[in-house]
């Protein structure tokens, strides 16, 4: 019995777990065919840029929380 396929998980993705999970050594995907797979998935990804929006949303989260200070007086 296998897990039912997640709702956000697309097809592809499952059908490659679902590989993965079969009980004959060999009729598993490789090492390779899964690092191939995952590059060929995440095609056009820039780490930086995901690194990016996360530091974006923090300033914005922080920055409602930031208290202004008048240093004229």
């Amino acid at each position: 019995m296998l897990l039912p396929q997640p709702i956000v998980c697309p097809r592809e993705i499952y059908d490659m777990m679902v590989e993965c999970w079969n009980r004959s050594d060999c009729e598993r995907p490789t090492f390779k065919d899964i690092h191939m797979f995952l590059l060929r998935k995440n095609m056009g990804y820039n780490p930086k840029d995901e690194k990016l929006n996360q530091l974006k949303f923090q300033c914005v989260s922080y920055g409602e929380h930031i208290q202004k200070f008048n240093c004229d007086s």
